[in-house]
């Protein structure tokens, strides 16, 4: 059996088994990419206790932002590492997520077991807000 024979076994094989991990496993896919650590960050702030900043709620309001579009961003955002504080006490992850058509930014203070929304803002549009 050639180098060639055995390569194109080999990847179809390769092929037929993920194709079986992804069937199988289709409704916990999540559980594949969980250790990667935006996944970490984002599975911390969803099992914690949320609170709201003062100044957040401020700033989601003249936003035009509520709590729904808070758990969205906990759930599908994007983790910013190189916006957050990973090595503060509590430690503070920018998230971004597109609403609609505008991106909108959240930095959340993350502390065992709490969740503190701190800031809130629409890093490429201008929002003229008095909070």
């Amino acid at each position: 059996m050639n180098f060639a024979r055995r390569l194109r076994a080999y990847t179809i094989g390769l092929t037929l088994g993920v194709l079986l991990v992804v069937a199988m496993f289709k409704e916990r896919l999540s559980v594949l990419t969980a250790w990667l650590p935006e996944n970490r960050v984002l599975q911390e702030l969803n099992s914690s206790d949320l609170t709201y900043s003062p100044a957040a709620l401020c700033e989601l309001k003249c936003l035009g932002l509520d709590t729904s579009h808070v758990s969205e961003t906990m759930r599908e955002g994007k983790v910013r590492f190189s916006l957050s504080e990973t090595h503060t006490k509590p430690r503070v992850y920018a998230i971004d997520q597109r609403i609609g058509e505008r991106l909108v930014r959240m930095h959340f203070a993350l502390s065992e077991p709490n969740a503190t929304l701190i800031h809130a803002e629409a890093p490429i549009a201008e929002v003229a807000c008095g909070c």
